[in-house]
């Protein structure tokens, strides 16, 4: 969410975001977004976590269906609606935005303002890719919590093998970015083929 937060400054305010948005300022905040994630799992976690028939499981015990339905409602909200409604408002406003920039070209070289526009809705439609596979591989396990710790499906659990794929499902989503980053964004892959030279095509040299 960071990252689209970052993007969108720089797409929609450009001129704020290179005068305000210094690198410093980008290392900083993703310091900050990992501690504070996990200051904040681990104080939802550690509480209510035990062990079942020789197993330890996070957040699978809780005194009462109260506490678990304010568990479910957090995670959900915060990990997941809102990213979600953040993906939705920045990135259809960047299209429109670099769409319209394409059209009319401001002074300058127009060739050069239409490489830059270019190289914004590449950016763009790739982090857009990287929000469908967050949407794509999150969901499940998401809706799982809601069903069962609000007891809506009390059949479900967290020892059985569905709550396992649907973990697995989700580490999924941080080895299928790169991935799209490799196959979609034209600087990744012009900075890969620095680091690796491969043998391109006609087509890839003429672009």
């Amino acid at each position: 969410m960071a990252i689209t937060v970052e993007r969108y400054l720089m797409v929609v305010f450009p001129v704020v975001y290179h005068n305000h948005i210094t690198a410093n300022f980008i290392y900083g905040t993703i310091a900050f977004v990992w501690v504070f994630t996990f200051v904040l799992i681990c104080a939802f976690s550690y509480p209510f976590s035990g062990v079942y028939e020789g197993v330890c499981y996070l957040q699978a015990f809780f005194p009462h269906r109260a506490l678990a339905w304010f568990v479910s409602v957090y995670y959900n909200i915060a990990y997941f609606i809102v990213p979600i409604f953040m993906f939705m408002v920045c990135y259809p406003h960047m299209v429109r935005v670099i769409k319209r920039r394409m059209k009319v070209q401001p002074g300058g070289s127009s060739n050069q303002n239409a490489k830059v526009s270019k190289r914004q809705m590449n950016l763009t439609q790739v982090m857009l890719s990287v929000s469908i596979a967050f949407v794509v591989c999150w969901a499940p396990l998401n809706i799982h919590y809601l069903l069962n710790f609000t007891g809506i499906l009390p059949h479900l659990n967290m020892y059985d093998m569905l709550y396992r794929i649907l973990v697995y499902l989700s580490l999924v989503n941080s080895c299928v970015n790169p991935f799209l980053y490799a196959y979609n964004y034209d600087d990744f892959k012009k900075g890969f083929r620095k680091i690796l030279p491969l043998p391109t095509s006609r087509s890839d040299q003429t672009t």
